[in-house]
């Protein structure tokens, strides 16, 4: 037995060695053959490659190798599109003499592009964008939630592998010749072609905007979609465009007068994230409901479906939509106005129209204040005040870092008490935001699932069940505190999107992945409900302002006169209102952007204190987020409580040295700071001595630099007279024996 186990294992290796050798020997007599006589038809060769990376990215993309071939029959003339985009941005490399190393960083890019949509898709239902690279900054503050050690073990490894190969080539490859004639035809052909296929589809309607994200990318492909959204920003401006357009559009507008009510309430919105009624799953049960407020609220209060422009994602676009009236939709390919034009330009909206009522505008968040450029956003859309997590005390936190919702009620409540006057209060709240995990995890309050056989899904929303539950608590405590005050007072709640465990419509009762729900709830009776249930993001601000008896601003008005073609006038009106000229505002700028506050009350120090190589900062409104700056340095800070901080960076104080404390997102964004605390009193003695120490070390200084010179000079000399006395000895001497 023992003499037949190496016999065999022999026989396997010359068998496996046989294999290697056929397949090295084919390698070698075919394949390299093949692609020495295509590279030197640069054409074709780029038109094989693209090929091969569109059906690459689709493949990543799509998740399924069969799906990934499936998408060339279903969508043939867009896959061709595809290629052709791909091939002219491969033939870049024809104009260069290392034309391989070109090839190489162009295809690089291609296969980065396709697995960092892979990994998007893998944790969110929305792909990986163009303008995801405008919200890079932000989205780092929330990979750690999702992005694993191997994974980034992996992608090193993948960024040092290309990085080794693009030196090796650089230089190792041979140079080329240039037919910079031949090149350019190719390039301008391609470049015709491409752009030619881009005026086709958008002439036959071949794109259809009004798809909500995931479903267009899923429908037209990842290089159609991507490189739509690289050129396609603002308002598309309608055919029809004029002043006297604009004019009619007023006129209809007009049809419903500004009107108030006698006494206003004051008004809260809460956007609840990644929240729907899980009761409408189908064939799922729970041992208890997990929002049992919510669902009372519903049943007694105006409620319906809202459809909203999300899934899984995109929060600030339903965001936008709710704050401005406008339709997300009739904006570029995949936009995120916060990001791209609320960075630089205040439009109407509700906090500017209320405000204009006297209104003082809150934007409540528990999460980063720059995640989605929220901290300029907010100013060019009206509000006052802006309360990110980064101005939270005492803020909890989930398993996975978001921070739970039960924070925002007591700064909802700040918000009322902190003014005299009515108060419109935007919430937007974080606590059930992905990801969920997919083993089972100790909860505070544990819900049940059954009717599930996948095990991984089963404890995801379970976990995700019991996030819902503290949220629902949230509401239920807000809204019992805000019936103990004595003021009139509105409340709007509704789900930005759906979470990322669901992302097909057939796994709701209601068959919609697009909708979630919405209540208007009110402490006194409203001057009337509207008889249609149904609302989208957009036109729900005009919905509880018409109920409320609100009647101000363009937007809302439109909305509120519900002309037959809506959709066109509005889509009219906001190019006119963002990219166009104005008319509606004849010709002027009519918002401005607000000086706001971050923080319902300023950060303060009363007094600082150095003990045992330790500076300890008391004063009011510190969090987490504060940190001790002193003359400008940053020092690092420990967090005590809401009235303590603490550096280890200092070793003493001197008199005259500003200490501030500054409100900080993760990437070192500037939110807040309070004033200056000029430092006196401290180390006067070593202060009076630097000070007679600057006084006096010039001129000592001097006195010893001239004197030190005057010994060497002195020396110097001495030693020269001695040097010439010896050598004139010594010549009297040799004159002597001579």
């Amino acid at each position: 037995m023992n003499s037949t186990k190496p016999n065999l294992t022999n026989e396997q290796n010359k068998k496996q060695n046989k294999f290697f050798k056929a397949i090295t020997s084919w390698f070698k007599k075919r394949v390299i053959p093949a692609h020495n006589a295509l590279w030197n038809k640069p054409l074709l060769y780029c038109l094989c490659l693209a090929t091969l990376f569109n059906l690459f990215l689709e493949i990543l993309g799509r998740h399924s190798l069969i799906e990934g071939f499936a998408f060339i029959f279903k969508g043939f003339h867009i896959f061709v599109f595809g290629v052709i985009f791909i091939t002219l941005t491969l033939s870049v490399s024809l104009f260069f003499k290392r034309r391989r190393f070109v090839l190489l960083i162009v295809s690089a890019i291609w296969l980065a592009l396709g697995v960092a949509n892979s990994v998007a898709l893998s944790y969110r239902p929305t792909p990986f964008i163009a303008i995801d690279f405008l919200n890079m900054k932000a989205a780092m503050g929330v990979s750690s939630v999702y992005i694993t050690i191997p994974m980034l073990i992996a992608v090193g490894l993948g960024v040092i592998t290309v990085i080794g190969v693009l030196i090796y080539l650089y230089r190792n490859v041979k140079h080329e010749n240039v037919n910079f004639k031949r090149s350019g035809i190719i390039f301008l052909c391609l470049l015709v072609l491409s752009v030619g296929c881009g005026l086709a589809f958008d002439l036959f309607g071949t794109i259809d905007k009004s798809l909500n994200l995931p479903d267009r990318y899923n429908k037209y492909g990842y290089v159609c979609c991507f490189s739509a959204s690289v050129v396609d920003y603002g308002a598309e401006r309608p055919d029809n465009y004029s002043k006297e357009q604009i004019g009619e559009i007023k006129e209809i507008i007009n049809t419903v007068p500004e009107s108030v009510p006698e006494e206003l309430p004051n008004i809260i919105v809460i956007q609840l994230e990644s929240f729907f009624d899980v009761n409408e799953l189908v064939g799922v049960q729970f041992s208890e409901n997990p929002i049992p407020f919510f669902t009372e609220l519903t049943e007694n209060f105006q409620s319906g479906y809202l459809n909203v422009p999300a899934l899984g994602a995109s929060t600030a676009n339903v965001e936008f939509e709710l704050l401005t009236g406008m339709d997300v939709h009739d904006f570029g390919f995949d936009e995120y106005p916060y990001i791209t034009f609320l960075d630089d330009q205040p439009v109407e909206s509700l906090a500017h129209t209320l405000g204009e009522l006297d209104y003082t505008s809150f934007a409540i968040h528990n999460h980063s204040g720059n995640f989605y450029n929220r901290n300029i956003a907010y100013t060019n859309l009206g509000f006052n005040v802006f309360v990110p997590l980064e101005c939270m005390t005492d803020a909890e936190f989930t398993e996975y870092g978001w921070a739970k919702d039960k924070v925002l009620g007591k700064e909802i409540l700040g918000a009322l008490n902190s003014t005299d006057g009515k108060d419109f209060v935007f919430t937007v709240t974080a606590q059930g935001h992905g990801k969920y995990p997919s083993e089972k995890m100790p909860v505070d309050h544990e819900i049940t699932v059954q009717g599930i056989e996948d095990e991984e899904f089963k404890h995801q929303l379970e976990y995700y069940s019991s996030q819902l539950y503290e949220t629902d608590l949230f509401l239920k405590e807000l809204v019992s505190a805000i019936k103990e005050r004595d003021e009139k007072t509105v409340l709007v709640a509704y789900g930005d999107h759906l979470p990322t465990l669901i992302d097909e419509s057939e796994a709701l009762k209601y068959g919609n992945k697009y909708q979630t729900k919405y209540v208007i709830w009110s402490n006194y009776e409203l001057q009337g409900e509207s008889t249609d249930q149904e609302q989208s993001a957009h036109t729900l601000g005009a919905e509880f302002l018409s109920d409320i008896g609100i009647s101000v601003g363009n937007i809302t008005r439109l909305h509120q006169a519900k002309p037959e073609n809506k959709a066109e006038l509005l889509k009219a009106l906001e190019y006119d209102m963002v990219d166009g000229n104005r008319y509606i505002f004849d010709g002027k700028h009519r918002y401005k952007a607000t000086e706001m506050r971050f923080g319902l009350e300023n950060t303060e120090i009363h007094f600082i204190e150095l003990n045992d190589s330790a500076l300890y900062v008391s004063g009011k409104n510190f969090t987490k987020d504060s940190v001790i700056y002193i003359d400008g340095a940053r020092c690092s800070t420990d967090y005590i409580n809401s009235t303590l901080l603490k550096t280890n960076d200092v070793d003493e104080i001197l008199n005259g040295q500003d200490i501030v404390i500054k409100q900080m997102t993760f990437d070192l964004v500037t939110l807040a700071e309070s004033e200056p605390f000029v430092t006196s009193g401290y180390a006067e003695d070593v202060t009076q001595f630097k000070k007679n120490l600057n006084k006096y070390v010039a001129p000592v200084s001097y006195a010893f630099i001239v004197v030190f010179s005057a010994i060497l000079v002195f020396f110097i000399v001495k030693y020269v007279k001695a040097r010439k006395n010896k050598s004139v000895l010594h010549t009297d001497q040799a004159e002597n024996e001579t």
